[in-house]
């Protein structure tokens, strides 16, 4: 499953309880299918230079691939990237146009994951279906536990709720995590994660914001 397909179903049902980190998370989708591009060698990060420090946290992303038969609902983004190609993912996560959850839900309704509503006017909403989002979440829980590896896309979903202070609203319920308070979550998953672009640049907008959590519900 895709890194932007996880982030997508296991936030989904709360994004109600997500909405003053809503503008945030849109940005983290934004950079989870930029890193699934770059999983997919349809775009590539850097080249470094050694003169500037910290490049490797906030990379330059340059598309290199402008079609790819097997990119499925990453095709859009990879498309609205090109004009922007050679700027920095935190330039780039902000950018609308590069929103990839209109694709992404609508796959994953073809593929009865999640329910499509369509409007008139206005872009479709998305509800979840079927076992694919509680799967999502029960696999995040089991490795916060200590019983499964982390994948890449794995540390990449808990880096970002851990950075949107939001992994309690998201995996407080699923079991042995009832009790967890978001100080054991914090310490958990910053023992995961590990260095992630694009993690990093969704911490650093976090962090950037004054007061960003002690003025929400997920303080």
């Amino acid at each position: 499953m895709l890194t932007v397909e996880k982030l997508f179903l296991a936030t989904l049902k709360h994004r109600d309880a997500l909405s003053p980190v809503s503008g945030l998370l849109d940005q983290a989708l934004v950079a989870a299918a930029i890193t699934d591009l770059h999983e997919a060698g349809a775009v590539k990060f850097g080249p470094w230079d050694r003169a500037e420090p910290g490049q490797q946290d906030d990379p330059k992303v340059s598309v290199v691939l402008a079609d790819h038969s097997d990119l499925g609902p990453l095709q859009p983004t990879l498309d609205a990237l090109d004009p922007y190609t050679d700027q920095q993912l935190s330039s780039l996560v902000g950018r609308s146009k590069l929103n990839p959850v209109p694709a992404v839900g609508r796959d994953l309704a073809d593929r009865d994951a999640v329910l499509e509503h369509t409007k008139k006017i206005g872009a479709s909403t998305f509800e979840e279906q079927g076992d694919a989002a509680d799967e999502v979440r029960s696999r995040l829980a089991t490795i916060l536990s200590g019983g499964g590896s982390a994948g890449a896309s794995d540390r990449f979903v808990l880096g970002v709720l851990e950075a949107l202070n939001a992994a309690a609203v998201v995996l407080g319920n699923e079991p042995g995590l009832e009790a967890w308070t978001t100080a054991e979550f914090s310490s958990r998953i910053n023992d995961t994660v590990g260095h992630l672009p694009g993690v990093y640049v969704i911490r650093k907008k976090a962090d950037s914001i004054p007061n960003l959590f002690s003025k929400s519900r997920l303080a």
